[in-house]
């Protein structure tokens, strides 16, 4: 691109045609245009102080120089090249300039700057360290992780170093080198090496590296990349957990062994033996208080102890400093560690006691059974001083709790073992207590059905008689004496039927009832069941209402137990339903039911859960006084009557609705209740 321009006025003298295709202008228009209107303005001031050293001579010649331009459609041209100036007569007059275009290499240099400084960017916020080498193992490059790592300011200062130019210890180096070597000679990844890496500080992390080899376009390996993170949390952790898991190993060797006998010595003797073993101390003893001594006295009642070290087995020790200063601290399960017994701060008179025994350095841990503190497990060093480590006090701390465990179970053991024998003499008088109360109710019970047999003969003498003489069988009667028979009558109905009602329940009770099945129609037994209450019911003027579900099947029943259920429970509805009110009996048949259990216990919690493919369902409602939800439960009670101002007008054995639950649980059914005082109440049964 070539132009001419004067330096007087800043007017194109002359572009040549790629000048005018570049900036898109034709002849025409630059005619009229300066240079400042197609120069970019950011480059209008450089421009005139260099159009105005070269008038004034003193700029004859640029021979590089980089401007921008602005193209007609206002597009920005980078040109890059040189010019001079041409004189007429010693002066100045105009500029020649021959041009480049270089905005597509400017473009994409800064793209490239662009990409370099987002990579960087994207590089230092990864969380693990980055880099990258030529095939001498020179740094090209790395991210802000490696750089604090090396304790450098700026990744620029990794570039051109080697491992053995960072602060890192010459042996790590050489590692790092060794590594680099092997990937690129494979061309095969290394994954998950495992080192260690020396800070600047002095300190030392581990370090989990990866290396991949680095290649060309053309697949030629060019050098190695890297990443490796601080796995140092990872590792303690692992060394953490092996330790911890050998000493759970060793804890539940020792606890078995413990466990494996409830005697006392043997489990105190084994206990001794295996933490000495484990922990390396001159001696292991368990010291166990007096009763009633406020733990001033006691004895150590098991020992393991290194030759040449004396025994303190039954040794009475009496330290009356120990009650007073440290029973309160260990009763609360404080554990107590000296190095040195010497160099502790404990009372002199327990050292002078500790001394005695040649114990230079002690760990000792509470043994609480329940809430009392029963003795002590003591560790002691004998011929030196010892700094106890914390994994060891927390495993001596886990032992002494399961020695006070085996404590209180062998204490347990003893103590059930007595209950055991106490509760076999107990168990055998309440055996031969049972049998004596089974007999009596069986007695009961056959004399109740014997008695009921016995009295229902002669009543039905009496009921007989008392009806001839109504119908003047035996001679005329007047009307007093009529009425005298009528309460006669009605006095022997009902003792006839409480007979019936207890003869039932003490059959029921007794076992003795049986069930003769036999296929009834449902409808039959329903109408036959109503016709019962129909004059009860005429006398009250209540309306009687039947609603049986068409097509019902045949049910396989003992008819005459079910209608007696059903007419207890029409006379149960007659009985409390007032003059006027209205008594439906309703049938249908369902599925299977899926109603909960009452908790009035009016359905029976065995026969609930009964499985069949479907089921009767009777219900007799009516719009009587209801119940109080409090009074269910007496319902289904032998011999249990609500009191009600309205049930006292009337006379009732109190076995009705006992009768209808137990018949009907006799058939596989239920009785479930719902009532709602002064509005009424429904009984229904289902059976299978």
């Amino acid at each position: 691109l070539i132009q001419m321009v004067s330096l007087a006025y800043g007017r194109f003298e002359y572009v040549n045609r790629a000048w005018r295709e570049v900036l898109g202008y034709s002849e025409a228009e630059i005619a009229d245009l300066t240079l400042f209107d197609l120069v970019h303005p950011d480059y209008h001031q450089h421009c005139h102080e260099m159009l105005a050293e070269m008038r004034a001579g003193r700029l004859p010649l640029v021979e590089q120089i980089e401007l921008k331009f602005l193209s007609r459609q206002q597009q920005e041209v980078i040109l890059e090249g040189s010019l001079n100036c041409r004189f007429v007569d010693g002066q100045a007059v105009t500029t020649r300039a021959i041009f480049r275009d270089i905005t597509a290499r400017k473009q994409a240099e800064l793209a490239q700057r662009e990409s370099q400084q987002l990579l960087q960017t994207v590089l230092d916020t990864f969380p693990l360290a980055v880099f990258w080498k030529d095939r001498n193992s020179v740094y090209l490059g790395a991210n802000l992780v490696l750089t604090q790592s090396a304790g450098l300011d700026s990744a620029t200062q990794v570039i051109g170093r080697t491992d053995y130019d960072m602060p890192w210890a010459e042996i790590e180096a050489e590692s790092y080198r060794s590594d680099d070597r092997r990937v690129m000679e494979s061309g095969i990844a290394k994954l998950g090496i495992i080192e260690t890496l020396t800070r600047a500080d002095g300190s030392q992390i581990w370090l989990e590296t990866n290396k991949i080899p680095l290649r060309d376009l053309d697949g030629n390996i060019i050098g190695v990349m890297g990443t490796f993170q601080d796995i140092s949390d990872r590792k303690q952790a692992e060394q953490t957990i092996h330790r911890q898991a050998i000493q759970e190993k060793l804890l539940r060797e020792i606890t078995q062994r413990i466990r494996q006998s409830l005697d006392i010595p043997t489990i105190f003797d084994t206990a001794c033996e295996e933490i000495r073993s484990v922990l390396h101390t001159d001696r292991v003893g368990i010291f166990q208080f007096y009763p009633d001594s406020n733990f001033d006295d006691g004895e150590f009642v098991a020992e393991s102890v290194v030759e040449g070290f004396p025994s303190v087995l039954a040794i009475r020790v009496h330290d009356h400093c120990f009650g007073e200063n440290y029973s309160t601290l260990y009763s609360q399960g404080r554990t107590y560690a000296a190095d040195d017994i010497h160099n502790s701060g404990m009372t002199t008179c327990h050292t002078d006691i500790l001394s005695q025994f040649q114990v230079r350095a002690n760990l000792i841990v509470p043994l609480i059974c329940g809430q009392d503190l029963w003795g002590l497990l003591c560790l002691h060093q004998c011929a030196t001083t010892r700094h106890w480590k914390q994994t060891e006090i927390e495993f001596t701390q886990q032992l002494g709790n399961q020695l006070a465990i085996a404590i209180q179970q062998a204490k347990l053991y003893e103590r059930i073992q007595a209950e055991l024998v106490e509760r076999q003499q107990a168990e055998t008088r309440l055996t031969e207590t049972n049998h004596q109360l089974a007999r009596a109710t069986r007695l009961k019970d056959e004399f109740l059905a014997n008695m009921s047999h016995e009295l229902r003969t002669p009543l039905n003498a009496i009921l007989g008689m008392t009806e001839g003489l109504q119908e003047q069988v035996f001679g005329s009667i007047n009307e007093r004496q009529l009425k005298a028979l009528q309460t006669v009558e009605r006095s022997g109905s009902h003792l006839l039927e409480l007979i019936n009602d207890i003869l039932d329940v003490s059959k029921i009770e007794a076992g003795q009832i049986e069930l003769n099945y036999s296929p009834i129609s449902i409808a039959h037994l329903c109408h036959s069941s109503l016709a019962f209450i129909k004059q009860q019911a005429l006398q009250k003027r209540i309306q009687l209402e039947i609603k049986l579900q068409p097509n019902l099947p045949d049910l396989l029943v003992d008819e005459r137990r079910i209608r007696q259920v059903l007419i207890n429970l029409l006379n149960n509805a007659v009985k409390f339903t007032p003059a006027g009110g209205r008594i439906t009996l309703e049938t249908s048949v369902i599925s299977v039911h899926s109603d909960p259990p009452d908790p009035s216990g009016a359905s029976n919690p065995d026969a609930a859960d009964f499985a069949s493919p479907a089921c009767l369902r009777i219900a007799v409602r009516d719009t009587g006084i209801g119940i109080a939800p409090e009074q269910i439960h007496k319902l289904f009670q032998p011999f249990m009557q609500i009191d009600s101002a309205l049930n006292r007008q009337y006379e009732g054995t109190g076995l009705g609705l006992a009768l209808v639950k137990r018949l009907t649980e006799l058939h596989g059914g239920r009785v479930i209740l719902t009532s709602e005082k002064g509005v009424g109440s429904c009984f229904t049964i289902e059976l299978p």
